[in-house]
């Protein structure tokens, strides 16, 4: 869900050409990194020894970086900035025109059917990565793995479609089905925009 606005949002947007990947951390590989070098931050930290250097904190971020062959810059966002990132509109960010382009709608008549593993993740946010599952189960992932794939050759990003993303879908967007429901539903936006339309099947065969 999108934040409401605040000034270091206008400044951003005012500043830079911003773009925003659905599923960045999987189709990007520049988000994809710098969620890796969260994600090793954090373990850095957490393994110290001596508590008082597992605290977030500027000091301690550079300290478990030390040694590495790149410099660390930490910006800390504390009290004295609050007035930049704090909500001081109602107005919820309108992150659509920031999308990348294509966006990659994969289309499903019933996930529960296919495999709970891809049901799990195409839930909102929270449920970790499932490319990190068990071998046995990232094979029901093939669609979804191809998909992202698709995404980031063209560097766009990757959605599951609902009816509340309607309203996204562009012109030179990517519809992919899975089930004679879902195919009903890509024809009939090809009917109204100009979308390239694949079975799952035929995009896994594209990724081989």
């Amino acid at each position: 869900m999108a934040s409401h606005e605040t000034s270091a949002w206008r400044n951003l947007v005012s500043s830079v050409r911003l773009t925003v990947f659905s599923r960045g951390d999987e189709c990007n590989p520049l988000v994809a990194t710098a969620d890796l070098a969260a994600f090793l931050t954090d373990a850095k930290l957490y393994t110290q020894e001596d508590v008082t250097r597992r605290r977030l904190t500027p000091k301690n971020v550079n300290y478990v970086w030390e040694g590495y062959d790149f410099e660390t810059q930490v910006r800390y966002l504390d009290e004295y900035r609050l007035s930049r990132y704090k909500w001081n509109s109602e107005r919820l960010i309108d992150l659509e025109s920031f999308l990348a382009r294509p966006i990659v709608f994969l289309i499903v008549d019933n996930l529960n059917s296919i495999s709970p593993v891809l049901q799990e993740s195409a839930e909102p946010a929270g449920l970790g990565n499932p490319l990190r599952r068990k071998p046995e189960t990232r094979m029901a992932l093939e669609p979804y793995l191809a998909c992202l794939w698709y995404a980031a050759k063209n560097r766009g990003c990757m959605r599951f479609y609902t009816r509340t993303d309607q309203h996204l879908i562009r012109d030179n967007d990517v519809l992919v089905y899975m089930g004679s429901n879902s195919k009903r539903i890509c024809e009939t936006f090809s009917d109204g925009f100009d979308v390239e339309v694949y079975r799952a099947k035929d995009l896994r065969k594209m990724g081989v």
